[in-house]
């Protein structure tokens, strides 16, 4: 700490009033470099079940004491020459009580207090994740309802590493430390991740820990580290990713038939993987790539977590083939990022819960979009729930940010617990897995059926019909004269009726202009805007949208 200067000619009772001002200084400086990082603090949420890795800052070559309430034993690490220090803590249930963490390094002490174990859960993406429980349907009722004391609340802060850009960094800026559910906390805290961690926590039982760090406009590109997009640079070579896509999962494999029918005329619909982005403009959401990744994500790794909720891609909605590359290598390298920093025993493939995109207005990117983010369910531990029946024009954050995340986040819930505590659960509604042509009729009218069947409903949760006493409009079928027509080739509406609990028969009598084309797909809910859900689950759930090839006569 530097002297003061002190003049010959200064009165004595001077001088040591100087001297003692920076001795002052000096003892302050000291004890200020004993410190935690942003994301640690009073309140906190940690994993339960799972060693705690826990540091700080200090004075390089000192001593730092930890002490854990629920620990017998003290942990003891030397400051490094960088001015940080680490140890590992026991791991503890859910039910241990409200807990301490005291340190000290020399006459230095800081205490955390209300410290608890549950399942903790970090919710990231750009806009939709962003919205707070403020601007969510009904929200002067979900806040004044907003009082659970084990429901912990973490927001990362909107910053950017613009100062480096290109490493990742140990800590973080946040805009509200840890802190309980109150109404006070929840009202700009993210709706959709506030209200799946509620549903979870009412319905499991469980302490909950909610860490939102996101930020609107941003494409999935911003959000990986180098090493992932790495993963698809090298899928250039291969526009359609046939291997990324090959059906590992059965309800991927609605990606990998949407594929076989759009690529009749690809160049619109299938482009080139990830390319790099141009460079962030301040004031802006960065474009950089892996920008957010080393400011919002990187320093949060040695926080264990039980999963991850995950809400993007309206930015990416222009290449939904890259897309699924992209959010499957983010998803395999957050697992192992993750699992490394935060230590052993941690899960190594976390349940990753996403939302297909919703209605709103997209210049026809949507269709294309939504049937292939499928091909995202190969990687392990995925769900995808569907939300294009909930998009509405007069949200008050604009009609893409969607008002009903209380929707939304039950669905993810349903989801979540799906995967993370292993319920026999519906939360994705049915899915249309392939398309049987039973007539194509004769002499100069063509009257054309095929039979389309689903999976996930049985005859307990049986293929609803909405509204059976009309048409269904959004079922079409695409008469094509041969490959290269699609997507320009005309789509008609056809009739629907329910064939059983598991399958619908879609049935049309074509006119003279159509009958020398020859039937080549069907579709529903294709539009930027489909109808609402005409089919559902007897849970509500709709069906996901569908492209499904016809077989050649």
């Amino acid at each position: 700490c530097p002297q003061p200067t002190i003049s010959s000619t200064m009165p004595s009772s001077c001088a040591l009033f100087l001297l003692c001002v920076a001795a002052a200084a000096c003892a302050n400086a000291a004890a200020s470099s004993l410190r935690l990082p942003s994301f640690y603090g009073s309140h906190m949420m940690l994993q339960q079940r799972v060693p705690v890795q826990f540091w700080g800052y200090g004075t390089p070559d000192t001593s730092v004491t930890v002490k854990a309430s629920w620990a017998s034993a003290t942990a003891t690490a030397t400051v490094t020459t960088t001015g940080t220090w680490q140890v590992t803590l026991p791991a503890a249930s859910a039910s241990t009580p409200a807990s301490t963490i005291s340190v000290s390094s020399g006459s230095d002490e800081l205490t955390v207090t209300d410290v608890l174990f549950g399942d903790v859960y970090v919710c990231s993406g750009q806009s939709n994740m962003e919205i707070s429980v403020s601007l969510s349907r009904n929200a002067s009722a979900e806040i004044a309802a907003a009082n659970f004391s084990n429901i912990r609340l973490l927001q990362v802060a909107m910053k950017p590493a613009y100062y480096n850009m290109t490493t990742p960094q140990k800590d973080l800026n946040v805009s509200m430390s840890w802190v309980a559910v109150t109404p006070a906390s929840v009202p700009t805290f993210s709706g959709y991740c506030y209200f799946m961690g509620r549903d979870i926590h009412q319905a499991e039982g469980v302490n909950v820990g909610l860490i939102q760090s996101c930020w609107g406009g941003t494409d999935a590109q911003v959000w990986m580290s180098p090493q992932a997009l790495a993963q698809c640079n090298a899928s250039q070579s291969d526009p359609t990713m046939s291997g990324l896509l090959a059906p590992k999962n059965p309800l991927a494999a609605t990606a990998t038939m949407a594929l076989e029918a759009m690529h009749k005329s690809s160049s619109s619909v299938l482009r080139p993987a990830y390319k790099s982005s141009t460079p962030a403009q301040l004031g802006g959401p960065p474009t950089l790539p892996s920008t957010l990744w080393n400011s919002m994500i990187h320093p949060l790794l040695p926080l264990a977590i039980k999963g991850m909720l995950w809400d993007q891609g309206e930015s990416n909605a222009g290449d939904p083939v890259g897309y699924v590359c992209l959010l499957s290598s983010l998803i395999r390298d957050w697992r192992v990022q993750w699992n490394a920093a935060a230590g052993k025993p941690f899960d190594p493939e976390f349940p990753v819960v996403y939302r297909q995109l919703h209605a709103y207005p997209s210049e026809g990117l949507l269709g294309p979009m939504r049937v292939t983010m499928a091909g995202i369910l190969n990687t392990p531990a995925t769900a995808m729930t569907i939300s294009y029946d909930i998009g509405y024009m007069a949200s008050p954050g604009g009609n893409i940010h969607f008002w009903n995340k209380g929707i939304i986040g039950h669905r993810a819930s349903l989801a979540m617990r799906v995967l993370g505590y292993k319920r026999d659960l519906a939360y994705t509604g049915p899915v249309a897995t392939h398309a049987e042509v039973v007539d194509r009729g004769s002499g100069g009218l063509l009257y054309f059926a095929a039979d389309v069947a689903f999976v996930n409903v049985n005859s307990d949760n049986p293929l609803q019909l909405v509204y059976p006493q009309a048409p269904l409009h959004g079922v079409e079928l695409e008469c094509g004269s041969g490959p290269g027509t699609w997507p320009n080739s005309p789509w008609t509406t056809t009739v629907v009726t329910l064939l059983n609990d598991t399958a619908i028969r879609v049935n049309i009598t074509l006119d003279g202009t159509e009958t020398a084309k020859q039937p080549t797909a069907l579709r529903y809910a294709w539009w930027d805007y489909p109808p609402p859900g005409s089919l559902r689950d007897s849970t509500g759930l709709p069906a996901w949208p569908f492209l499904l090839p016809l077989p050649a006569p």
